[in-house]
Order: C-alpha cells, then structure tokens, then sequence
C-alpha cells in the first residue's frame, strides 16, 4: 500500500507557506492502519471491463489501493493493423511483466496498463507496416522476440517494470480475407497430398518396370545358354563316355581290396 501523510513545510500554514505531502510505501504481508493524517493512495488504471472479453482494456477499469508486484501477464488485441499492402488483420498478444521500482513508477506514470498497451500497439504497427500479407505471414514468429518490441521494453524499463515475454498467440483477418486464405490453405494441402501420391505411384511403377527389365533379362540369358551347352555336350559326348569307362576301371581296381577288406 502507499500512503500519503501532512506534514508542515516552509513554516506551516501560519506563515502561508505551502503545506507538504509525504509518500511512504508500506509493504506486506502487514497490517496498516493509517493515522489521523494519512490516507492510502488508490490507484486507478486501465482494466478489463466488467461486461467485456479479457482482450479488452477499458480506461480507468482496475481500481484498488493494494499494489501487487508480483508477475503477471495480460491479453491484448491490436486490431486493424494495415500491412503495406492494405490488409486489415488483428494481432493478438500476451504480455508478461513484472514490477522492479515502486517509487519510479509512482513517479513516472498513472497508468502503466494504458502504457503498455500504446507501447505495444506502436511495435505491432511498425512491424507490420513494412511488410505484405504473404511475408507478413512467414515472418510471424518475430512477434515472440523481445527485440520486435523496442518501444515496450524501453517504456516499461522508464516507468519501473520489466518485461520477462511476450507471446504471439496468432492473427485474424477480415471474414473474406479469412475466408480466401483459408480456401488457399485447403487448396495447397490438396496440391501437396496430390503431388505425393503421384510420387509414389511413380516409385512403385518404375519399381514395376525394373523388376520386368531384370526378368526379360533372365529370361533371354536362360534361352541362349541352354542351346550353347548342348551343342558341346554333343561334341563331346564320345569322350565324356570314354573318360567315364576308364575311371570306373580304375576305381573298380584301386578299391577293390579295400573293399574285400572291410568286408572281412
């Protein structure tokens, strides 16, 4: 909590001097009781209204008197972004942030909501003003950098807050642009499905004519060696018998004893 107490300066109002205004922040876990001339600080920034989305900031929304400096994050829409091509789209972001310097920020700004919300505006604007539609995109995995948001970072560091991240949580455009991307979107997943099947069927055809091609050639070298070997084994007939008489004879008189022996 931040209180504000009276005090005298430059003599009091006795004198006609202007009357001093001291600022103390009380931190918790605590239980704070102001005194007779102190009052607790309420802060009024800008919030989700009651009756609206949680995409939607409404000035002067969040009221309370309890500062949190915890982190947390907010949702935030900036809507009708225009590209350099004249295409109107919504960009949709997350913000995640987190306050360093109480008295900085009590110093520097009223609304640190309402500051966030212009600094990233501006961001968005300035990164989608230099780009069409189509790289636009392509390149929309920039907006999860802290580098694309120069101007938020630099304003949250003067007014006492750090930005940890900010998350891209994707586009939307107007219903026909929508509609046209998504019919093109349809139409290239079936181009790409159809381009594929072709390729397989290509594969499993060439695969089909290779195996005819190696079978023909079978079948060509097994009709020519059968020919060649018969006419040799005709030729040579007469001497593949007389080579076989002879060997019988002579096995018939080398084994023979063996034989009988083994016998007895």
């Amino acid at each position: 909590a931040v209180a504000h107490g009276g005090g005298d300066g430059g003599g009091g109002d006795r004198g006609g001097g202007a009357r001093s205004v001291d600022r103390r922040v009380v931190r918790g876990p605590a239980r704070f009781i102001p005194t007779a001339d102190e009052w607790c600080h309420e802060f009024s920034w800008s919030g989700v209204p009651k009756d609206g989305s949680k995409t939607t900031v409404q000035p002067n929304a969040n009221k309370f008197k309890k500062l949190s400096v915890i982190p947390t994050s907010m949702y935030h829409n900036v809507s009708e972004v225009r590209t350099n091509d004249d295409t109107l789209i919504t960009v949709k972001l997350m913000l995640f942030f987190q306050l360093d310097s109480i008295e900085k920020m009590l110093a520097c700004t009223n609304d640190p909501i309402a500051d966030f919300v212009n600094a990233a505006s501006a961001d968005v604007i300035a990164f989608c003003s230099g780009l069409n539609y189509e790289n636009f995109l392509t390149l929309t995995g920039e907006l999860n950098k802290l580098e694309t948001f120069s101007q938020l970072t630099t304003r949250a560091h003067m007014i006492g807050y750090t930005i940890s991240k900010v998350v891209f949580r994707g586009f939307q455009a107007g219903e026909k642009l929508q509609a046209m991307h998504d019919e093109a979107i349809q139409e290239r997943t079936r181009l790409r499905l159809l381009e594929e099947t072709q390729e397989q069927q290509q594969r499993a055809e060439d695969m089909k004519l290779e195996g005819e091609r190696r079978r023909a050639k079978m079948q060509a070298c097994a009709m020519m060696l059968p020919c060649g070997f018969v006419r040799v084994w005709w030729a040579c007939l007469p001497m593949f018998a007389l080579c076989n008489r002879a060997s019988c004879v002579r096995e018939q008189r080398n084994f023979a004893p063996t034989c009988v022996s083994d016998r007895e």
